[in-house]
């Protein structure tokens, strides 16, 4: 029998319903011991860093420091409610090409994003394997790689994959993402195989309808405690919601209406409504326990989508505030200087926005006794680049404490500068528990990320 995890799971038509935890099906060894909750990693990734051109720097915080000693950047502000968990990461360089100038960079330096590797030249669309599939692999934890990409834009020479995918399986091949919200429901909720029903029959009838079935076969391997206990967990309410919210922490979405894909969008779309469905799904995925890597794009690295649905502000040392009009313009054409630096700054603000978006709604739902999804999570938010081709002084940041060993509510600037493969190294050993001395260029964890 295959081992079961902290709940055991009952399917049912593409469906899976968590159960509370049962000592009959626990291993020995963990009977009458604590069971610590998994950890999730979450990297987002957004285009074109953010300090390239710009003078004045609002990314960075003005001061480094610990607690009230430092103060979000005007970019950054967005992380306001989730401050006491953020640490912003000064002077981390991405040290693969072993050079601060990288061309074509677009493509080569989002590729590297999560692996650090430097790709085998503009033909070569070998990669090494990411930090997110790594981590994966280590706590046996499924993945999920989803983005915002409706517009397949210029791959500016490098291989499209480069552009287009930051999670890269153990033999460097590209996993892609997924863009339709509806595409990414089923995918949950089916646990990776089509679902028997389709999502609206699903929507339609109780869970419970679909489980119990799966229910009565697991009773005999109970003891009498247990199935009590289980008798009461399928009989107390037919309310998946309030049933699931008291019992697993469980947040589940109906269907998204919105259906949206490369090259293939509703009159009506809008990039800021597909953000938030899909941060409802990650959400899902997360606190549901269907998923505990997901990757995020939340654009692909030479953007030439324009931001004509995103109201433009205007940033000062003191912070920022809207201005009048839209963006307008793509991301590309941002730090081209076709528009001024607000434009630039604004959709950096609205990227920034977003992985807070989804940092809050984590931050809200238990996972344990005294911690939340957020305080077991790390969300990793930055850009493998600044501008088109540089590969230092990369805008990084994470939010959560990777279940209390990260150090958090602090701005670290390096002093000399890190590498962008050392930092992963400390994720992969200090908080996941990988035995990896190495991970592509690393010489060392980094002690001062630790709490």
């Amino acid at each position: 029998m295959k081992r079961p995890t902290r709940r055991h799971i009952l399917r049912g038509a593409g469906v899976a319903l968590a159960l509370p935890w049962l000592e009959s099906l626990a291993p020995k060894r963990a009977r009458g011991q604590a069971v610590a909750p998994p950890l999730r990693f979450v990297p987002i990734y957004f285009p074109l860093g953010d300090r390239y051109l710009l003078d004045p720097d609002y990314w960075t915080p003005a001061v480094a420091g610990q607690g009230d000693a430092w103060q979000l950047s005007p970019i950054l502000e967005p992380f306001e409610p989730v401050k006491s968990q953020v640490a912003v990461l000064g002077h981390v360089d991405q040290t693969a090409w072993r050079t601060p100038n990288v061309e074509p960079g677009n493509g080569q330096l989002t590729g590297a994003y999560l692996t650090c590797v430097e790709e085998g030249g503009p033909t070569n669309s070998v990669n090494g394997v990411s930090i997110d599939q790594r981590i994966a692999a280590v706590t046996h934890a499924p993945s999920l790689q989803l983005g915002l990409s409706t517009l397949d834009s210029y791959c500016d020479g490098a291989p499209c994959v480069y552009s287009r995918s930051i999670s890269y399986d153990q033999n460097g091949q590209s996993l892609g993402k997924l863009v339709d919200p509806q595409a990414v429901f089923d995918l949950i909720v089916s646990g990776g195989q089509p679902p028997t029903r389709s999502p609206d029959d699903v929507a339609r009838k109780s869970i419970l309808d679909f489980v119990i079935g799966n229910a009565t076969s697991l009773a005999p391997r109970l003891g009498a405690t247990d199935r009590a206990l289980m008798d009461q967990f399928l009989t107390t309410t037919r309310d998946l919601e309030t049933r699931v919210a008291a019992v697993a922490a469980c947040q589940p979405i109906a269907r998204p209406t919105l259906s949206a894909n490369v090259d293939a969008v509703p009159p009506d779309y809008n990039r800021d409504t597909h953000a938030d469905v899909m941060i409802d799904l990650i959400v899902m995925a997360l606190s549901c326990d269907r998923a505990r890597v997901v990757s995020f794009m939340l654009d692909d690295a030479r953007s030439d989508f324009d931001y004509d649905f995103l109201p433009l502000r205007h940033f000062s040392a003191a912070g920022s505030t809207p201005a009048t009009g839209d963006v307008g313009i793509s991301p590309i054409a941002a730090a081209n200087g076709d528009g001024g630096n607000d434009q630039w700054m604004t959709i950096d603000w609205w990227f920034a926005s977003k992985a807070s978006a989804l940092c809050q709604k984590l931050a809200a739902i238990a996972d344990g006794p005294s911690a939340s999804l957020l305080d077991n999570s790390v969300v990793w938010f930055g850009s493998g680049q600044q501008g088109e081709s540089n590969a230092v002084d990369l805008p990084l940041l994470y939010v959560g404490g990777g279940g209390g060993v990260l150090r958090q509510n602090t701005a670290l600037h390096f002093a000399p500068s890190q590498s962008l493969s050392n930092v992963y190294l400390t994720f992969l050993r200090n908080v996941f528990g990988g035995a990896d001395t190495r991970f592509a260029d690393s010489t060392g964890i980094i002690p001062d990320l630790l709490a």
